[in-house]
């Protein structure tokens, strides 16, 4: 199993990005240990450290990093989306662990195969954001399939297709929608495409939903029982299990979002990858919602 950077299937990244000591899918920290983004701490300049998914499961450090195989990784990174060109790698302390690149366009897919039987999870995203003069380009979508017999090789695999708007990507083949977005403008603005007036419309959605999840849970970790009601701390360690198996999709793609279980809690969207148009995590509160809870 491919546990490593891999090689890019599409375009190689720059020879001064080759060598960050990337571990999966981790594609902007270069940090010592080698971290899978979002299964393992990691410091963070917006948001504390989050207990890590590994850790939320219960397993040992380094348990899902050999369960993820990347299949795809296409990424131009954004050096002009930040103040400052940087043309070689940063140097990265604990005081500062974020180098200062965003990727442009990015297309990742991996494969999560399960702990508890002979069957595995495809995870794709395509995602573009770039800033103009007077608009923002952006759009995205995370999706997932369900091999739950491995009947064919892992050189087999195929990208969706990604040519409609992005709330279809991934909802043919077999492959289902976790979440989208992206920017429309109003029709009636008048002016072209380069007019300050034009009004920007935010379109998202979380299409996972609580039996996705389920199904998600029990092919990688086996079967989940129903907590007790009366027992609060039963219902939050299950409630935990449940995002964190949807957090372990989204870091196999090097997504770390992090949502809140608790009021205590702070939800936390990535630094990298822009889901919400909006400083609103309606990212997060889907999560919630298909695993069976709000706060």
């Amino acid at each position: 199993m491919n546990i490593g950077p891999g090689p890019t299937v599409h375009g190689e990244l720059p020879l001064d990005r080759q060598n960050q000591g990337l571990m999966l899918t981790n594609y902007r920290y270069a940090h010592e240990g080698h971290y899978l983004r979002g299964l393992q701490p990691l410091p963070s300049r917006t948001w504390p450290a989050s207990p890590a998914v590994e850790g939320e499961l219960g397993l040992d450090v380094g348990t899902l990093q050999k369960c993820v195989s990347v299949l795809w990784r296409d990424i131009e990174w954004d050096d002009d989306a930040v103040s400052g060109h940087v043309s070689s790698i940063p140097v990265i302390t604990s005081d500062s662990p974020s180098p200062f690149w965003y990727p442009r366009d990015a297309e990742i897919s991996a494969r999560v195969y399960s702990l508890a039987t002979p069957k595995y999870i495809d995870v794709h995203v395509k995602y573009h954001c770039r800033s103009g003069v007077y608009d923002v380009e952006w759009d995205y979508s995370l999706g997932y399939k369900i091999h739950h017999h491995i009947s064919e090789p892992p050189t087999a695999y195929r990208n969706p297709s990604t040519k409609d708007n992005p709330s279809d990507w991934h909802t043919r083949g077999g492959w289902q929608s976790i979440c989208w977005g992206y920017y429309d403008y109003d029709e009636e603005e008048e002016g072209d495409d380069d007019c300050p007036n034009r009004r920007r419309i935010e379109e998202g959605k979380v299409e996972l939903h609580k039996d996705g999840v389920q199904d998600i849970y029990q092919v990688v970790f086996g079967p989940l029982d129903s907590p007790p009601s009366d027992d609060a701390d039963a219902v939050l360690e299950h409630r935990r299990k449940l995002v964190a198996v949807v957090r372990l999709l989204f870091a196999a793609v090097g997504i770390d979002y992090k949502v809140a279980c608790t009021e205590e809690e702070l939800d936390g969207a990535p630094e990298e990858f822009m889901l919400e148009g909006l400083t609103d995590n309606w990212v997060a509160r889907g999560i919630r919602a298909a695993c069976g809870f709000q706060l």
